[in-house]
């Protein structure tokens, strides 16, 4: 006589295994929990990555002032065929100025205009020698340069004006009349210089950039807090279109 019968109780079934709805319940829960832990890691990930592209902004906000501290109090220039190109005049002012310059999130090198996930390119002609002419110097970014702080005064800038961003070119001039891009990937890159807030209006970082203000400090923006920003000094936004 088994313990059971011997107290008054059914003995109980032999049960080899699971059966098929006990199996199926477990595959479903090992399944949503693989599910949690792998969204949790993918956004530590993110999160980590978006701390580093602050942290890249901020040295570059760093160096530029720096230069224009050692310039008169003048702001690099915004454009490669400017002596004073900002990738050129604050690279000695940054450590490691050639990964300082790519966002942990946009570090595959585009052919030209990058978009929210590839660093943009540019190709200069650098003097060699009388002889040998010229070579080929490539330069690889992820962010973009306010060209309306183009060789302005660092002293009478306002410290909230945007200086670096995430960007698809090394520069833009936006204005609060722009339009949204279209396409939030590929942002909008106009050789005529219109709608030029698609430079920064980017989908980077899920929805959001970061953004280097003049004063020093990095801010993570939604993309429609770029349309209240005071870009060229003057503009209040009074005009703003429908931002995203």
């Amino acid at each position: 006589m088994s313990c059971m019968e011997a107290f008054g109780g059914l003995p109980m079934p032999d049960r080899g295994g699971l059966t098929v709805t006990e199996l199926f319940t477990l595959l479903i829960s090992v399944s949503l929990l693989g599910t949690i832990l792998i969204g949790a890691a993918m956004r530590r990930e993110h999160d980590h990555d978006l701390i580093l592209c602050a942290g890249h902004l901020r040295s570059l906000a760093l160096g530029a002032t720096r230069y224009a501290i050692e310039h008169q109090g003048q702001m690099p220039g915004a454009h490669p065929d400017e002596g004073d190109w900002w990738c050129g005049s604050i690279s000695p002012y940054v450590k490691n100025f050639k990964t300082t310059i790519i966002c942990p999130d946009a570090a595959q090198d585009a052919v030209e205009v990058g978009n929210a996930y590839a660093a943009w390119t540019v190709r200069l002609k650098m003097p060699v020698s009388k002889t040998d002419g010229h070579r080929a110097l490539m330069i690889h970014g992820s962010y973009g340069f306010n060209g309306y702080l183009s060789h302005a005064s660092y002293v009478a800038a306002s410290p909230m004006r945007p200086m670096f961003g995430d960007c698809i070119w090394y520069d833009a001039k936006p204005r609060f009349s722009d339009t949204v891009p279209q396409n939030l990937f590929l942002g909008n890159y106009n050789l005529n210089r219109n709608d030029q807030m698609g430079n920064f209006c980017i989908q980077r970082h899920n929805g959001r950039i970061n953004m280097a203000l003049l004063g020093g400090a990095v801010e993570t923006l939604r993309l429609s807090a770029l349309w209240s920003l005071n870009w060229n000094g003057v503009n209040t936004g009074e005009d703003a279109v429908k931002s995203p």
